[in-house]
């Protein structure tokens, strides 16, 4: 994903925002160890169908370990709690006019995205959000990642948006890994699972509402390497500390992304990272 920073000149071009928020999943989904990562990695998807058998079982084996945990939060309505968290931002900074009560569950393919922003007129814009969360690290920590990419009129270019980041969340890792982490995150009626959803969603809105401000200036506390998850499992990336709060940190990627975590994910510091 390209970082697209937001200018004036967007901000002026958005007085009136279409807004799509999608949630994809049901529930939190564990990250699977592929059989075959470092061929996916080289040879593409045609790498990841050789050993899909294997694969399916290891996915099946971490959905069975995560039972538990999803049997017990049901009723947690991940996609209800995300717009009451995100509408308020929507209304007063994009003007949002057409926010629902759930988060939307169909995909949109660049073709259908192309034909909205093309039907946009002058102080129009269209704003899509997308969120997944995810289980890694043996179910250790839970991931939630937002994608906010804004479209004006007269830029009908799915590839080229006015404005496009992400935001990340990664908890405090739990437990000692797989049953032990699921037990941990399951007290008590799931209580820590719930809180981690609820306060992910308030410090990605945190982000999302800061990252807009054109005006606004980030403080940078030292640069750093830290470590990141993705489909294939963690990596190492690096950044410059921008906040602190107590064991949590915010992060901005050299790739212009936005990321809060635990600092036990910190690795070595880069006295060099704040230097212009």
């Amino acid at each position: 994903m390209k970082y697209v920073p937001m200018t004036q000149e967007t901000r002026n071009a958005a007085q009136q925002t279409s807004t799509y928020n999608l949630v994809l999943q049901d529930e939190v989904r564990p990250a699977v160890n592929l059989s075959n990562a470092s061929g996916a990695l080289g040879g593409g998807l045609i790498a990841a169908a050789i050993d899909s058998s294997i694969n399916d079982d290891r996915a099946m084996g971490a959905f069975s370990v995560a039972a538990p945990l999803l049997n017990d939060t049901l009723d947690l309505n991940f996609r209800k709690l995300i717009v009451e968290e995100f509408n308020p931002v929507l209304i007063s900074e994009f003007n949002a006019s057409d926010t629902k009560e759930t988060a939307e569950s169909k995909y949109l393919n660049d073709k259908e995205i192309k034909a909205q922003i093309a039907s946009l007129k002058e102080g129009e814009a269209a704003l899509y959000l997308f969120t997944h969360y995810q289980f890694f690290d043996n179910f250790k920590v839970v991931l939630f990642e937002t994608t906010a990419t804004l479209y004006t009129a007269g830029k009908a270019k799915v590839s080229k948006p006015a404005y496009r980041n992400s935001f990340t969340f990664i908890s405090d890792p739990v437990g000692t890994g797989n049953l032990d982490s699921i037990r941990l995150w399951k007290d008590n009626n799931s209580q820590l699972y719930r809180a981690t959803v609820n306060n992910a969603l308030s410090e990605i809105r945190k982000m999302l509402e800061a990252d807009i401000k054109v005006a606004n200036q980030e403080a940078c506390i030292t640069g750093t390497r830290y470590t990141r998850y993705n489909v294939l499992g963690d990596y190492k990336s690096r950044g410059v500390i921008t906040a602190q709060d107590g064991n949590r940190v915010q992060i901005r990627d050299n790739d212009g992304s936005l990321i809060n975590l635990h600092n036990e994910l910190l690795g070595k510091k880069l006295s060099k990272g704040c230097k212009a």
